[in-house]
């Protein structure tokens, strides 16, 4: 139920619901003699003792094709439906048949959530494009099969074809019945229950803890134990300069692909196939030549059988979701990032990694291009000042040249001068 709808419509929808229950149960809608309705199938909802015009606000709409209850407002905008997918709340007292599913409200923004109720598990999804990764699952014992889910006071109940039950998610501990579960915007589960002294919903279980969910902290940083995002520098290796692949490889083709080792991680996020008894440098290599990879996690197998040295691999396109090991197996899981060099053209989509650690090799080139450019600034700096100095000289030479002409020529006037008046004494 949108949380814009009034917590009154809520509460009144909750009480109108067992009265449905055939309707929510997937049937088709019966006539109108079962659930009275007026000429249009809807009711509207009587006005609260604090919200005078919320009947002109406000109504149930019974969809006569398909069965579906509707909660619309006065410009005819669904707030809730029961049948219809895809939808983000699961009331009390609704039976929905399985498969069915439900898909968070900001679904036209990417990533995306889902909440999936198959026959064999169910699961919560985030959907990055065209790929999607689970990163809640619950299973039932003993391969059982599910056929149904039903929604009442104590929690989510998974039945099988008899209706005995098979699973069930609740609150640890009881307290007031639940309302409705919904699936956040953040990916969580949430189950609510109304408040009647406050009149508003409060959150009464959430499934999922900060660094369980796959985008608690951004694409390129760490859920720490301490619930903190880090960034994935704090935890990667340095590249080695050799191929081995237990220090930190590079691999590619020319070395453009750059897979980094992240110290003591791993991820929430899981795949649907993962590659099974492969090794490590195989797991790796496999990503590093993958354009589509970006990530890769390899969960080594039980050191008491004979191939100790293989385990599983599984590749993602998203880098999100990694945290913290904290279950004292750290040894088992080795995740690796990767890196695109300078050569690759900054390619992988955005989702190339920085681990803040300068290989010796790109500083020592970055110090060669440093020290040739100023190699390059002193030896034109001296050019141009022996220029400078050059063209002193040349003008200090022609100066030069000038004062002795103009000497010359003042020297030779005064002998003219001297000459025309002895000539003219004789005469």
């Amino acid at each position: 139920m949108a949380m814009a709808i009034s917590n009154r419509a809520c509460a009144l929808l909750l009480l109108l619901l067992p009265a449905v229950a055939l309707l929510l149960h997937g049937q088709a809608a019966r006539s109108s003699a079962d659930f009275p309705l007026g000429g249009q199938a809807t009711v509207p909802l009587p006005p609260g003792p604090h919200q005078p015009r919320f009947a002109a606000r406000a109504a149930l709409h019974l969809d006569g094709n398909t069965g579906n209850l509707v909660l619309v407002d006065a410009q005819n905008r669904k707030g809730w439906q029961s049948l219809d997918d895809p939808t983000d709340k699961f009331l009390r007292g609704q039976h929905r048949r399985l498969p069915a599913y439900f898909i968070a409200s900001n679904v036209m923004s990417l990533p995306f959530y889902s909440f999936e109720l198959d026959d064999d598990k169910i699961a919560t999804y985030i959907h990055v494009r065209d790929a999607s990764y689970s990163y809640w699952e619950l299973a039932p014992t003993a391969n059982r099969t599910m056929a149904s889910a039903r929604l009442d006071g104590s929690g989510l109940k998974m039945l099988d074809a008899q209706g005995m039950l098979v699973a069930q998610i609740s609150p640890p501990v009881k307290k007031t019945p639940l309302s409705f579960l919904a699936l956040g915007g953040d990916g969580n589960l949430e189950m609510y229950y109304y408040d009647a002294q406050h009149q508003k919903f409060r959150v009464s279980y959430k499934a999922l803890g900060l660094c369980e969910l796959p985008l608690s902290c951004g694409i390129h940083e760490v859920c720490s134990a301490a619930g903190k995002c880090k960034d994935f520098s704090a935890y990667a290796d340095r590249p080695a300069r050799a191929g081995n692949a237990s220090s930190g490889p590079c691999y590619g083709a020319g070395g453009e692909a750059c897979m980094v080792h992240l110290r003591g991680v791993t991820t929430v996020l899981r795949t649907a196939s993962p590659l099974a008894n492969v090794t490590l440098r195989q797991c790796v290599v496999q990503c590093a030549s993958n354009l589509s990879c970006n990530a890769a996690l390899y969960v080594k197998g039980n050191a008491s059988v004979a191939a100790a040295d293989r385990g599983v691999c599984s590749h993602y396109t998203l880098t999100a979701g990694a945290r913290e090991v904290t279950d004292g197996r750290r040894h088992r899981y080795s995740y690796w990032v990767k890196k695109f060099s300078a050569a690759a053209g900054g390619g992988g989509d955005g989702d190339d990694v920085d681990d803040g650690d300068s290989s010796p090799g790109m500083l020592g080139k970055i110090l060669m291009v440093c020290g040739a450019i100023d190699v390059v600034c002193a030896v034109v700096f001296a050019v141009l000042i022996a220029l400078y100095f050059r063209r002193l000289r040349r003008l200090a030479a022609a100066v030069d040249r000038v004062v002795e002409l103009q000497q010359g020529e003042a020297e030779g006037a005064r002998e003219q001068n001297s000459s025309d008046s002895n000539v003219a004494e004789h005469n």
